[in-house]
């Protein structure tokens, strides 16, 4: 798999993973942030003549990981 792109199964397998071990020693999930990568991709045109012409770089991140927060269960 490319760098450039996230793996959503096995994010969501290992999300899944945490939040089924924060349950079971006594945590809720409160929130969930994203890790993103900011990558970028050179572009470029077609000249009438042809050849190619860069254009400049395209800009967007991909989401590399995440932090699972938790708050303990109250009793």
């Amino acid at each position: 798999m490319s760098p450039r792109a996230a793996n959503l199964d096995e994010f969501a397998d290992l999300l899944a993973k945490v939040y089924t071990d924060f349950d079971k020693n006594g945590y809720d999930v409160i929130n969930v942030l994203p890790m993103n990568m900011a990558v970028s991709d050179k572009t470029f045109g077609k000249k009438s003549c042809g050849g190619q012409v860069f254009l400049g770089e395209v800009g967007f991140s991909v989401t590399k990981g995440a932090m699972v927060v938790g708050k303990r269960k109250e009793d």
